[in-house]
């Protein structure tokens, strides 16, 4: 099975009218259930105070952040993409965020395992206020790559191959991590592409002995 994606269009799956399809219970043939890694490390979340960091302003932690998240995901083979072992393909730009796209993308539901405070919903919507660069963001790997509109459009008409020929595993945009008021924990959103549809990734990361070490994940699919 291959699919035409929309490449320049990621937002677009975060419109209203996709939005508010994803914020109801849908058909249960056509809803597939979060897939959730247990809270660990006894993880206060909702309970955490949270700094509320410019938009523009780049914290020393979030490249390491940004790398133990998406080194855990790119390993991940519950992602429901074609090339679970593909390279991720990541948006030039980051992902902005309000707080009713919290509530238009259902991620602060009552049953939720990796459960988003109030003060982390005001620290992300801080620092991703408006789209900036990624590259500042993502350290280098073989795993994934940041790419441009351009080289998209160039060669890539189908979400399955680079030009280059490597496999895909998916596309993502990122938004900038916040962080809780000590520092040592962080929480890291972005959404990705599962076959033609949308999916958003929750992360939370503790720093440990000064290294940061995945707290709790989950991956939610919409229809």
């Amino acid at each position: 099975m291959r699919y035409r994606p929309c490449f320049q269009c990621l937002e677009e799956d975060m419109s209203a009218r996709t939005i508010a399809m994803a914020a109801r219970t849908p058909p249960s043939n056509h809803w597939r259930a979060p897939l959730v890694r247990p809270l660990c490390m006894g993880l206060a979340i909702v309970s955490l105070l949270v700094l509320c960091h410019g938009a523009g302003a780049a914290e020393p932690s979030d490249a390491a952040v940004v790398r133990v998240v998406l080194s855990d995901f790119s390993a991940r083979t519950d992602t429901m993409s074609f090339h679970e072992d593909g390279v991720l393909l990541i948006q030039e730009q980051t992902l902005p965020w309000t707080k009713e796209k919290f509530d238009f993308m259902s991620l602060n539901r009552e049953k939720s395992k990796c459960p988003i405070s109030s003060g982390f919903v005001d620290a992300m919507v801080a620092r991703n206020s408006d789209k900036d660069s990624a590259a500042a963001l993502i350290p280098e790997s073989p795993r994934w790559r940041v790419v441009r509109g351009a080289s998209l459009a160039s060669g890539i008409d189908m979400l399955d191959k680079t030009p280059d020929g490597d496999s895909i595993k998916s596309l993502a945009a990122v938004a900038k991590p916040a962080y809780s008021d000590d520092g040592n924990t962080a929480l890291v959103l972005f959404h990705f592409r599962w076959s033609r549809h949308g999916a958003m990734a929750i992360y939370f990361a503790q720093k440990v002995d000064n290294a940061w070490k995945i707290a709790c994940s989950e991956l939610l699919f919409y229809p």
